[in-house]
């Protein structure tokens, strides 16, 4: 399994929108938990068509677990990030840890618990 970019992505832009548009905690947690999920089983069926492969396998277990585990972080880390909202190098604290929670080390640790 590789650092997913696609998520990296969406946690990035919505860190942004968070901090400068003051999004509330629910939107930006769902983005950031169900947005690269989405997009990612998106561009899996597409190739799957392209190859005449089954899509039988196209939702596993391990990746909705995942993805579930993610939203709960996701919002962890954007309460964490309301609360820390004067102190600037806590919230990028905060910001560069979560990321490295929710894309380094769940999509590591899941699929020892989870079989596919």
């Amino acid at each position: 399994m590789s650092i997913d970019g696609i998520g990296l992505l969406v946690y990035a832009v919505m860190i942004r929108a968070f901090g400068k548009y003051n999004l509330s905690i629910k939107f930006s947690a769902i983005t950031v938990g169900v947005a690269p999920f989405v997009i990612n089983k998106i561009i899996a069926f597409i190739m799957l068509r392209i190859y005449n492969s089954p899509i039988e396998k196209l939702f596993v277990p391990a990746d909705i677990v995942i993805s579930l585990l993610q939203l709960i972080v996701a919002f962890i880390i954007f309460y964490m990030m309301q609360q820390r909202d004067d102190d600037l190098v806590s919230w990028f604290t905060v910001a560069i840890f979560g990321a490295g929670i929710n894309y380094m080390l769940i999509p590591y640790v899941v699929p020892m618990f989870v079989s596919y």
